[in-house]
């Protein structure tokens, strides 16, 4: 749109553009002018336009019906200032000077010529006046007129956005020679992160039926939101587990991402603690987890951990739970070291008997005559005793679920107890026949249950019944061989 579109309505209130082209033209009915108005009140050269310095200025070159800017009708000798919009008219049509300062936002004006170099088609497009947020529709207006002298078939595409996100209502029109006509398009981009927040360019293009296309420029702003998704997954290995995050928004983000259990009784490692994302990006971060007070030759114990990831811009936080769990290493050593103990007591004992005499172990100078003690030389080698294990479930024990009930398992509660009576209360997980758990606290004896303290290998931890206190019904647990 060079030197801007002149709008002209005839009194059947048809409304056509022609673009200037030029900066001096002549206007009037006769096909040899720089804007051809086909109506009987226009001469058939009626007035002259020129632009000079951005102003359109006008003058009557004989005309019969008379040029008239505003009010004021035109003369023959001088040129007479258009200002701003202002309305101008010849003969009986009237007509405004659109410029890019004039036209309504948004517009932009293309011309597709014929083979002897005379527009044949022109299509301007106003583009959405509003941003757009994600997931919602706007339209833009789309107007294709036909400049040429023969029926034209014009076909609308838009190319450069995705077929998912625009609608044209009408992609082909037929156009009498002189014609205008105007179609909406629909744009309506998905709530997803490809539709990224900013400004966006897009093109129409207008192919006449001779192959020739002209494509006008249009624009959006797309609004941001946020969204985002956390997890956590593991341990892989015994401490190690992975943070999973990804920006669902459609702008960059920052987060923060911290751990933290209730007891403040572990430690934890995480590399990094702030994350900056764009729109769909997804990230892993490797978190590792140790207890805070290690006691080798304690007992095995299970540690409840949460992981919140929070947005920068303060919305709200999203949470993953896991269990860890701590085997102590050493834990079953008090069984070897006593076996050892005893079995280095009895070898002291017998290898002195051998000998034939014992300390004194009350006094004396230790001189006195050793008395004579009777020893069964034939006596077998002592060989090592075996290491004690206690009896029946025990903690540091393994266990295996019997007779759980049929399709509903073994049930694993948060405490040692029914919770008020009711079967359903404080449920964590279930534990089927065939499984194997650690025991790690117990027993404890509550609504008419013996429970364990147990753990799986898959991070489950709570509490389970091995069976009733007074011995009847079935038992759930029985000692892992």
């Amino acid at each position: 749109m060079q030197y801007g579109i002149l709008r002209v309505t005839t009194p059947d209130g048809q409304v056509r553009e022609y673009p200037i082209e030029n900066p001096s033209l002549t206007l009037g009915r006769s096909l040899d002018n720089g804007i051809t108005v086909d109506h009987v009140s226009v001469s058939r050269r009626h007035a002259h336009l020129k632009i000079e310095d951005g102003k359109l200025q006008v003058q009557d070159i004989g005309s019969a019906t008379g040029t008239f800017v505003g009010s004021q009708r035109v003369g023959t000798t001088e040129f007479i200032a258009v200002a701003g919009s202002q309305v101008m008219r010849f003969g009986d049509c009237e007509a405004r000077w659109l410029t890019e300062a004039t036209a309504p936002e948004g517009t932009s004006t293309s011309v597709v010529t014929g083979a002897e170099g005379q527009p044949t088609i022109a299509v301007s497009l106003a583009s959405p006046s509003q941003p757009i947020s994600p997931g919602s529709a706007t339209t833009a207006t789309v107007t294709v007129h036909n400049r040429g002298k023969t029926v034209d078939q014009v076909a609308l595409s838009i190319p450069d956005l995705p077929a998912a996100w625009v609608q044209v209502r009408r992609p082909t029109l037929s156009l009498a020679p002189g014609a205008r006509d105007e179609v909406t398009i629909v744009l309506q981009p998905p709530k997803r992160s490809e539709s990224t927040a900013g400004e966006h360019e897009f093109a129409v293009a207008a192919t006449s039926s001779e192959g020739r296309e002209v494509r006008v420029l249009g624009r959006f702003t797309m609004l941001p939101f946020d969204d985002f998704k956390f997890a956590m997954k593991g341990p892989q290995g015994k401490s190690q587990y992975t943070i999973s995050l990804q920006n669902l928004g459609n702008a960059p983000a920052d987060y923060n991402v911290s751990v933290a259990d209730d007891d403040d009784e572990l430690d934890y490692e995480l590399a990094d603690e702030s994350v900056q994302l764009g729109p769909g990006e997804e990230r892993n971060l490797v978190l590792k987890v140790a207890p805070k007070k290690k006691n080798p030759f304690g007992r095995d114990r299970s540690y409840r951990f949460t992981s919140t990831a929070r947005p920068a811009t303060g919305g709200n936080p999203a949470n993953a739970s896991a269990n860890f769990r701590y085997t102590a290493p050493l834990k079953n050593w008090k069984y070897f070291l006593g076996a050892f103990l005893g079995i280095s007591v009895l070898s002291a004992g017998a290898l002195m008997a051998r000998a034939g005499s014992l300390p004194d172990m009350f006094g004396g100078s230790g001189s006195s005559p050793t008395p004579t003690v009777a020893v069964n030389t034939t006596t077998e080698p002592t060989t090592a005793l075996p290491t004690p294990t206690p009896d029946g479930l025990h903690v540091g024990g393994s266990a295996e679920i019997i007779n759980s009930p049929t399709g509903d398992c073994l049930r694993v509660r948060q405490g040692p107890t029914l919770a008020g009576g009711d079967p359903q209360s404080a449920i964590v997980g279930r534990i089927c026949d065939g499984q194997v758990v650690d025991i790690t606290d117990g027993p404890v004896e509550s609504d008419g249950f013996l429970w364990w303290q147990v753990a799986t290998d898959d991070g489950l931890a709570g509490w389970a019944a091995e069976g009733q206190t007074d011995g009847t019904g079935d038992r759930f647990m029985k000692v892992k061989n």
